[in-house]
This record gives C-alpha cells, sequence and structure tokens, in this order.
C-alpha cells in the first residue's frame, strides 16, 4: 500500500513540479525529483508480477489524454496563487521546507 502511495505522489509532484519550474527552481528540486524517481523505478522492480497489476493499471490511466479544462483550471489556479504571492498576500515556502516535507513522505 505504500508503494501505491508513493506512486500517486510521484504522479502530484510532477504535476506540481510542471508548475514549480514557472518560479524557478528547477535546478534545485532536479535533484530531488531524481532521487525520486528512482527510488520508485528500484521498488517497481523488486515487485513480483501479481503486485505489479495494481501499479501497472495506475500507469495505463496516467497515459490518458489530459483534460484540456482541467488543465486550464490548473493554469488560471497556478497564476492566481502566483499573483497573490507576488503581492505578498500567502506565504511561500522556503526550499528547504519543501524538501523536508517531500523527504518525510519518501
Amino acid at each position: 500500500m505504500r508503494f501505491v502511495f508513493l506512486v500517486l505522489f510521484s504522479l502530484a509532484f510532477s504535476i506540481i513540479f510542471t508548475f514549480v519550474i514557472r518560479v524557478g527552481i528547477l535546478s534545485e528540486l532536479n535533484e530531488l525529483y531524481s532521487m525520486i524517481t528512482k527510488k520508485l523505478q528500484a521498488q517497481t522492480l523488486s515487485l513480483n508480477s501479481i503486485d505489479k497489476i495494481p501499479l501497472f493499471e495506475i500507469l495505463l490511466e496516467s497515459l490518458d489524454k489530459p483534460d484540456p479544462e482541467i488543465e486550464a483550471a490548473w493554469v488560471v489556479e497556478f497564476e492566481r496563487r502566483y499573483a497573490a504571492f507576488k503581492r505578498v498576500e500567502i506565504q511561500g515556502s522556503t526550499l528547504d521546507e519543501v524538501k523536508k516535507r517531500i523527504r518525510i513522505c519518501i
């Protein structure tokens, strides 16, 4: 079950990662993303065939084309949050805080 959580977390992290690129901290998060990916690959390969089936189903579902309305809604939400951040209406997290939260989940 923890493994499935890691896969779902990785998919969510990938979505967040694409938005983080726009903020400009790509190079520092790239190393962390690579570490997560390598750990997931190692865990995937260590599973027996029966345990790989739920993961395979999740991956197949993720290959569906994204819904343009949902993608557009995420862009609008990101831009709203980023504008609020620039106006100092919301507080951001430091890179160290983000890394710490991610490592807790790994």
